[in-house]
């Protein structure tokens, strides 16, 4: 009985082994195919997506080129730049100067003139000299000289001339325009760069092109904007003198040249507003003294009547008593 039993729990455990075992084979079964069919997608996935971006690769990377010009207007723009900009910015202001003197030797001043020049760094860009028989001999000259040293060289001009006719300074602004130029050559060559890498992977003739004529154009932009701002940069540091020289007698001109028709007649007229003005005040003046004048006059003429009315009889007075006497 006892072995009987010991035979049945035998089969039994072992009937459960053997399911354990057969179910343990399904489930990694199942493991493993489930494993060979996510790395099959895995590996058809990169092909299938290779396919397709070569069968569309003309039209990404001709909308990729437009895009990559387009964002020059998705940067900052210039007008933040200037905005968000330090304030303690360096300002760029462009000076011209004009200026006219007389003196007694033409010569010798534009001699002068063009060694103080050069001592100050600057330069003679044209000198002319004309002789005629209304101004004389006279001469202009157009000088660039470091702005630091302008006033320095106008104090040299004027110091060996007679008289100085005329002098001007004009100052030009120009630190907005330049913060907005800069911005805009910066935003340029970062769009030229990412065109440069996109014609890197350019593989048909068409992207080539496309990506070409867009270079061509942003180049063209680019190259503008730096003359602009080497234009400015340079009229910063070099400010203009214009000199006109002219000999003390015969280079004066033959009127002076601070008379003008126009001042001339505002004179005249107010030379006669003065007159009328002056008759104005003098007719109010009587009309408000008038009674006061009046009353002096009138006191004035009596007492003159009742003196040669007392004379008047005392002569008579006199003549009476002489002829009593008689």
């Amino acid at each position: 009985m006892l072995r009987i039993k010991r035979c049945i729990l035998k089969k039994f455990v072992l009937g459960r082994q053997l399911n354990m075992n057969i179910r343990n084979r399904t489930v990694l079964l199942c493991f493993i195919v489930i494993a060979i069919l996510s790395l099959a997608l895995s590996c058809n996935e990169p092909q299938h997506e290779s396919s397709e971006t070569d069968g569309f690769a003309p039209m990404v990377m001709a909308s990729e080129a437009k895009a990559v010009v387009n964002t020059e207007g998705m940067m900052r723009s210039p007008a933040d730049r200037t905005s968000s900009g330090s304030p303690d910015s360096e300002q760029m202001v462009i000076k011209r100067a004009s200026i006219q003197i007389i003196v007694e030797d033409v010569k010798d001043t534009i001699k002068n003139i063009e060694d103080a020049v050069v001592l100050l760094g600057g330069v003679v860009i044209s000198s002319n000299a004309s002789d005629n028989d209304t101004f004389g001999v006279s001469a202009n000259l157009q000088i660039q000289v470091p702005a630091e040293h302008l006033t320095t060289l106008l104090d040299a001009i004027k110091f060996g001339a007679i008289r100085v006719p005329n002098e001007s300074l004009n100052s030009n602004d120009v630190t907005e325009e330049y913060i907005d130029q800069k911005a805009r050559l910066e935003n340029l060559e970062t769009t030229e760069s990412q065109l440069s890498k996109l014609m890197g992977k350019a593989e048909t003739i068409e992207d080539i092109l496309s990506v070409q004529r867009e270079l061509t154009l942003i180049r063209g932009q680019i190259e503008s904007l730096a003359g602009r701002i080497n234009y400015l940069e340079t009229n910063v540091s070099m400010s203009t003198v214009q000199v006109t020289i002219y000999p003390e007698d015969s280079g004066k001109p033959i009127t002076d040249p601070d008379w003008s028709i126009n001042a001339t007649i505002k004179n005249a007229l107010r030379g006669l507003t003065d007159i009328g003005q002056f008759a104005m005040e003098a007719l109010i003046w009587g009309g408000i003294l008038l009674p006061v004048w009046g009353t002096v006059a009138a006191l004035i003429i009596i007492g003159q009547r009742t003196i040669k009315k007392r004379r008047l009889r005392r002569q008579i007075t006199i003549e009476s008593s002489e002829s009593i006497e008689n």
